[in-house]
């Protein structure tokens, strides 16, 4: 499966400072083979929210919350 990710320079900077980890090696998470998204039905209020969890290029086992953007 294919993957485009955006994301906010800002939000990243701040995701760096907080969990020293750039929105590019999260976003590898997504292509580990056994990598489980769930929905976050507790913080979908404004919008809809997934949780990922899966290994990182480097192994690390990671959880990341995204937003899906339907937009083509």
């Amino acid at each position: 499966m294919d993957y485009n990710f955006d994301w906010n320079p800002a939000k990243e900077k701040q995701n760096i400072r907080k969990h020293q980890l750039n929105f590019l090696l999260a976003s590898t998470v997504f292509r580990h083979p056994y990598q489980l998204t769930i929905y976050d039905e507790e913080h979908s209020q404004d919008e809809d929210r997934w949780i990922t969890i899966g290994l990182d290029e480097t192994g690390i086992l990671r959880v990341v919350i995204q937003m899906a953007n339907q937009k083509q």
